[in-house]
């Protein structure tokens, strides 16, 4: 039985292995700074010359050409840096003209419990050179106990809506993490806020949305929304024979121009009821989001997320319900340390204007995606892990460029479509691989995903541990390209079990454990 196992897992390997080729990028500039890069900030244009924001460790700087313009002080003190989280640029209308706004997080400790917490900070930097600089707020929830600790104050986006550009409030909105570990140490919850500032004080907007990993505005021409991509994490020991009960959860929130909630949708996720539990890496979280409007002038939101197995998806959304119309697999395995940046830009045959989606991951990796018929079209990669990843217009050329920070350094260089001859199509697997049986271990219910390198007759069943034929889930023709099913598991007694996917001669086997 060992050797049958272990034959299926390397053809399940053999068959999700993917091959990136290399990325044509010609650097044009970069900059290397004294300490780690944090966040990629907006970047603008004055006077012909591109400019870039950029958060470091305990400053921001404005690159210019491959050189820094301009430098904040250094946040915090040498025991107690802050670190910056977030930064943008707003211009208020006001005579000071467009300022930058940094956030940061810090670290503290009081009295002789050394209760730990982390406090956030709002700086606003204006005037000539940006010299001068005010502290917007500082955030910090009261903590409860003597060995509580709540984290609220990591601010992961700054957004203003239009019509609060023309105020000498200067209001802007915040979203804000939100980490708490209950007293003695009996769980955690990991959520977060949305938070208006305005300049005086912080008021606060909403409460458990999700911990926040992406944000935009987008305006449908009536009125401007926020978008809001997340993900809910809770543990608690129950302190019980079963003593852990765990639920986590991918969202996307949509609020009005008066940050009422508009919508919210749970895209993935993963709830325990009572039994020893290991958390699998990667569960249920939320990569990265993208909205933009279609040939009819509709609204589309692109959301990567991983549902209760690790593997992201593309799912395009409706706006307006936030109803799934159509998703897929990202090529990108089941990883659970990556980040993935979504794009929209013209890729391919500029001439003929095709857009594509752009899935750019944390380690170099790229995937082109058609928006319309969601199926890969091209994929590379450059071999250099990046952060902020951004793409635009940034010279004089008619060449896209590619802006991303990674290390110590920020680079642009120019890029290319990887291909504009060949025909599009989406990846074909080369050998039967069941992707996930999800969740797993199950109690009553598990999804089994799969993938068919050809057309033709297959079947998809389950084997008891005795080699016995408990049911068959599929036996049928099919197509090429992914599949899913449902084992309904009812009538079958708690143990291990087999799912056995392909044809005589090639197939693949994946264990399954079923709890009552």
């Amino acid at each position: 039985m060992f050797i049958r196992i272990v034959i299926a897992t390397a053809l399940a390997l053999i068959g999700s292995a993917i091959v990136f080729a290399e990325f044509p990028a010609e650097e044009v500039w970069s900059v290397e700074f004294d300490t780690t890069v944090t966040c990629l900030g907006p970047n603008w244009e004055e006077e012909g010359n591109s400019y870039f924001l950029v958060g470091l460790e305990n400053q921001a700087v404005i690159v210019r050409e491959g050189d820094i313009a301009w430098e904040s002080p250094e946040l915090g003190t040498e025991e107690l840096p802050e670190i910056v989280t977030a930064v943008s640029r707003i211009d208020f209308g006001v005579e000071d003209g467009a300022e930058l706004i940094v956030s940061t997080v810090q670290s503290w400790y009081q009295g002789e419990g050394q209760i730990e917490a982390d406090t956030g900070k709002v700086y606003l930097f204006s005037g000539d050179g940006y010299e001068d600089m005010v502290v917007r707020g500082t955030f910090l929830r009261e903590m409860e106990g003597p060995d509580a600790k709540s984290d609220t104050r990591e601010v992961r986006s700054i957004h203003t809506f239009s019509d609060m550009l023309p105020d000498t409030s200067k209001r802007i909105i915040t979203c804000n993490t939100d980490y708490q570990r209950f007293p003695h140490g009996v769980g955690f919850t990991r959520s977060g806020s949305i938070n208006v500032s305005d300049g005086e004080r912080g008021h606060y907007g909403h409460g458990r949305i999700g911990f926040p990993v992406v944000s935009h505005i987008y305006n449908d021409g009536e009125e401007e929304h926020l978008i809001l991509a997340s993900f809910y994490s809770h543990w608690i020991d129950n302190l019980r024979e079963y003593p852990f009960d765990y639920v986590k959860r991918s969202m996307i929130h949509t609020f009005d121009s008066e940050l009422q909630l508009a919508n919210t949708r749970i895209l993935g996720s993963f709830d325990t009821e009572l039994y020893h539990f290991r958390e699998p890496d990667g569960r249920c979280d939320m990569y990265g989001m993208a909205i933009f409007d279609d040939a009819e002038g509709e609204p589309n939101l692109y959301v990567a997320y991983s549902d209760t197995v690790p593997r992201p998806r593309l799912a395009r959304l409706s706006f307006d319900n936030l109803e799934t119309e159509d998703e897929m697999f990202l090529p990108f395995g089941n990883e659970s340390d990556i980040e993935v940046n979504i794009h929209h830009f013209p890729w391919g045959d500029l001439e003929q204007g095709e857009n594509m989606i752009v899935c750019i991951t944390s380690d170099g990796r790229i995937v082109a995606v058609d928006p319309v018929e969601m199926v890969e079209t091209e994929r590379g990669a450059f071999r250099m892990d990046c952060i902020g990843v951004d793409v635009g217009n940034y010279d004089d050329d008619e060449q896209l460029e590619l802006v991303y920070l990674s290390d110590d350094a920020l680079y642009l260089s120019d890029v290319t479509p990887l291909s504009t001859s060949t025909p599009r199509h989406p990846y074909t697997p080369t050998t039967y691989t069941i992707q996930s049986a999800y969740p797993n271990p199950f109690n009553s219910k598990t999804m089994v995903e799969y993938t068919l390198p050809r057309a033709g007759r297959y079947a998809l069943v389950v084997y008891d541990v005795n080699g016995a034929e408990i049911t068959r889930l599929a036996d049928e023709w099919g197509t090429v390209g992914e599949h899913r099913t449902v084992w309904n598991a009812a009538g079958a007694v708690s143990g291990t079990y087999f799912v056995k996917l392909g044809v005589e001669g090639q197939f693949v086997a994946e264990a399954v454990q079923l709890i009552k």
